[in-house]
């Protein structure tokens, strides 16, 4: 029992001294008084040999202030002087805290001594200024260094931030002038704000900056309601956040006390009404220092009564319209003169927001500012103008219904022969031979390919076996037949009879299959079905030694010589227009002009003379109707097969603001189906 109360004993001490260095890193001490108390308290509660501070001067680091230093040894010794700068400079180029420890066997030769040397960077901002170094006894136990460590990196933590305040301090007494000048910059860009949101995003932003916090955040109140219309840093505010819903907590009630407060670490002495709200804020921010100023209503610069004395309105009967939330993360001390400077920004922020909120209540106010400025241009030299642009818009929109243009639908398709005709495989089988190339000239019955089938040809070689089978035994039954009748053998002359009848029978049936299977092996033997141009490409790579399956195409025919035609797909939305004004027409044709894409320079002519009866589906996966437009093809030059072109149909008169925009026309029918 007496080790646990001894263990207890020396943690209560080791805690009661972090919070002595702690407040010591919080007061405005000079670094002579700071340095040689931090040490005493940090080595003391570790019970520690010996420790120092370096301070970075002229690009090196210099001993500043030390606790039994000397008796270290180290001065005394230049090659560990060398190898204690070299810890130093590792520490403060890497700005992390580190142990070295005699019994690692990696720091063989790398110690200025034969202790435990625990090392951590002092740093301003991101700025690493200088290191602080304890100095341990080489017995310390392994389980207790993780501790150590952990410890000096934390007290070194507040002696950086006594450095930092110190640095913010002294350049602070020489803002007072720019931050007027700044000041003023911000009461000019406060004004430009035209709503709450405005004014209240420019409050928390710019404001932030003005006063050195971590984080500045705006409540507005209204009617029975608080919430919490901007914060620094963020583009929108999230109502549901758990921060945001605290911070609103504790800004309704300030506004309902109108009293200002401060909190820096303590929460005791409060109005109940205070102290649970601040407490749930001050869980979700992580704060250290969080400071409320409640915004009032400014006294009226022109009263409208009819007495002479008037006297201003007290501050406490005016209304609270917001609230200001002043917020710390890293210092619970307020910066210098944080509290003169939040007093000046709540007035003149409350002051902007009273005169945003006056303009949000007046009803439509928007409309009324742009009729405003629209009014502007019907007065002095601007009228003038303004009948000139108006009689111009006129003429357009005049010009845009009246005006008749023709209205045109575009389509897209190919441009192809007329006559052509598509080569299926006959039967099932393979490719064995190919006598033509893709673009060659050919002859109608001209041979184009073989396939072979072998299991075709086996059945008519079996066949013809039978054949040849059927025939010998029906020229054995006639010779029998023969030769009993002479002997008068009338029985065997009836069975030779009756067997050279039945051999008659399947030769005639088997004569038939062949017939049949002839036909199909010749058909293997394909032809061309007519005179024209093989429409293929690589014939030789597509269909060689290939099998294939009947039905299958294997190439197509075209003449090239014959009439030509456009075969468009035109969309199905476009296709009210074509056939009203193809009904329209007598003839049943359409004025068609077309662009090929081997003469995209040159344009064309033909006549929409065919309409598909029924809607198919193109490869875009779209509503579309197919259109064949004869045209007199001689006129095109470099005409190829499948060539991509581009029509335009003529489909009448229309308005020319119709032409115009008619998409946007039909797609406003179509969304809101008027």
């Amino acid at each position: 029992m007496s080790n646990v109360a001894g263990v207890q004993q020396a943690r209560d001490r080791v805690l009661q001294m972090a919070r002595q260095i702690e407040e010591l890193s919080q007061s405005a001490a000079p670094p002579e008084t700071f340095f040689p108390e931090f040490l005493r308290l940090m080595v003391g509660s570790m019970g520690g040999r010996a420790g120092a501070i370096w301070l970075a001067e002229g690009g090196r680091l210099a001993l500043a202030h030390d606790l039994r230093y000397s008796e270290m040894g180290i001065r005394d010794n230049p090659t560990a002087v060398r190898l204690n700068d070299s810890l130093l400079t590792d520490a403060v180029t890497t700005g992390q805290a580190a142990s070295f420890a005699p019994d690692d066997p990696a720091m063989a030769g790398k110690l200025p001594g034969n202790f435990l040397i625990i090392v951590a960077a002092l740093q301003i901002g991101e700025d690493c200024v200088g290191a602080v170094e304890v100095f341990q006894r080489p017995d310390a136990p392994r389980e207790a260094r993780p501790g150590f460590l952990q410890f000096v990196e934390q007290m070194t933590g507040h002696a950086s931030r006594y450095l930092e305040r110190r640095q913010t301090e002294s350049s602070s007494t020489g803002d007072s002038s720019t931050f007027l000048a700044d000041f003023e910059q911000f009461a000019l860009q406060l004004q430009r704000g035209e709503n709450v949101a405005e004014v209240a995003a420019t409050a928390a932003n710019d404001g932030r900056q003005l006063l050195g916090c971590d984080r500045l955040s705006v409540a507005v109140h209204k009617g029975q309601k608080t919430s919490i219309v901007a914060i620094s840093g963020q583009d929108r505010v999230n109502a549901r956040a758990n921060l945001t819903r605290a911070m609103a907590a504790i800004a309704a009630r300030i506004v309902a006390l109108g009293e200002p407060l401060t909190f820096s670490g303590k929460i005791e002495n409060l109005p109940p009404q205070i102290e649970e709200p601040l407490a749930n804020f001050i869980q979700e921010s992580g704060s250290r220092l969080v400071k409320l100023l409640p915004m009032i209503e400014p006294e009226p610069l022109i009263h409208h009564d009819d007495s002479e004395n008037h006297r201003p309105t007290p501050i406490r009967t005016r209304a609270v319209i917001g609230c200001l939330v002043i917020e710390q993360t890293a210092d619970s001390r307020p910066r210098p003169e944080l509290e003169e400077r939040s007093v000046l920004l709540a007035e003149h922020v409350g002051a902007v927001l009273a005169h945003a909120r006056r303009q949000d209540r007046i009803l439509f106010l928007r409309l009324w500012q742009t009729l405003g400025h629209g009014l502007e241009w019907f007065h002095g030299r601007k009228l003038a103008k303004t009948l000139a642009i108006l009689g111009a818009a006129a003429c357009v929109v005049a010009a845009l219904c009246f005006v008749p243009w023709e209205y045109r639908v575009v389509g897209k398709g190919k441009l192809m022969p007329i006559r052509r005709q598509q080569v299926f495989a006959p039967e099932n089988g393979d490719v064995i031979r190919i006598d033509v190339h893709g673009g060659d000239q050919v002859h109608k019955l001209q041979p184009l390919l073989v396939l072979r089938n072998e299991q075709l040809t086996a059945e008519l070689n079996d066949n013809e076996s039978k054949l040849n089978q059927s025939l010998q035994q029906r020229t054995s039954y006639a010779a029998q037949e023969e030769s009993a009748r002479r002997d008068g053998d009338n029985k065997t002359a009836l069975q030779a009879e009756a067997g050279r009848k039945k051999s008659s029978l399947e030769a005639e049936g088997l004569e038939r299959i062949l017939k049949i299977q002839r036909e199909r092996v010749d058909s293997l033997k394909i032809t061309s079905p007519i005179e024209g141009t093989v429409a293929a490409f690589q014939l030789d790579q597509l269909l060689q030694n290939r099998p294939v399956q009947q039905g299958e195409l294997l190439l197509e025919v075209m003449a090239e010589t014959g009439p030509w035609r456009l075969e468009l797909e035109v969309e199905g939305s476009r296709m009210g227009h074509v056939l009203r004004a193809w009904n329209a027409s007598p003839d049943h044709k359409l004025t068609v002009d077309f662009i090929p894409a081997t003469d995209a320079e040159s344009t064309f002519h033909g006549e929409l003379d065919q309409i598909a009866t029924r809607s198919a589906v193109s490869s875009e996966q779209s509503n579309i109707f197919e259109c064949f437009v004869s045209t007199d093809a001689s006129q095109i030059p470099n005409k190829r097969i499948g060539a991509e072109v581009r029509a335009k149909i003529s489909c009448g008169k229309r308005s020319l603001g119709y032409v115009l925009f008619g998409d946007v026309i039909e797609f406003i029918r179509q969304r809101l189906w008027l």
